[in-house]
């Protein structure tokens, strides 16, 4: 109960963290604001590097329907397990070894019927995007569902 209610807590936080992130890519068409504003917390460097590689990060992206998914979130925290046993559709589940929501994912084993674990090894939360495990998981997500 504990664990639940911090991780409750933290979305909220991150929620509000994303959000001011949207508002600030919405009104100036960059992240940078944000990033001075937060000195990086970690998510990126408060230099020029981190500065381009954050917007390079979203441009062509719906950075509003980045804040609503993360909004929703707290919506989710704690289905009970009948709910989440009711998902009908393959589910992937991928994650790096040292991410912080590789718990909540691997909640999901045994209870989703049609979900698959994936675990990327030396990996955080937000760097799994450049590793090519990553896109031949996803790419076979459509081959388990036909």
């Amino acid at each position: 109960m504990v664990c639940a209610h911090r991780f409750r807590v933290f979305w909220r936080a991150e929620t509000k963290n994303y959000h001011r992130a949207g508002e600030a890519h919405e009104q100036q068409d960059s992240l940078i604001p944000w990033i001075k504003e937060i000195v990086g917390e970690g998510h990126f460097a408060d230099d020029s590097y981190g500065f381009a590689m954050a917007d390079l990060m979203l441009i062509g992206e719906d950075t509003r329907a980045l804040v609503v998914t993360l909004a929703g979130m707290t919506e989710i925290l704690d289905l009970p397990k009948e709910a989440v046993r009711g998902i009908t559709i393959p589910v992937l589940g991928i994650c790096g070894d040292h991410d912080v929501e590789k718990p909540a994912i691997a909640r999901m084993i045994g209870v989703v019927e049609g979900f698959t674990f994936k675990l990327l090894q030396a990996h955080g939360h937000m760097d799994t995007d450049d590793d090519p495990q990553q896109a031949r998981n996803i790419d076979a997500l459509p081959s388990r569902s036909n």
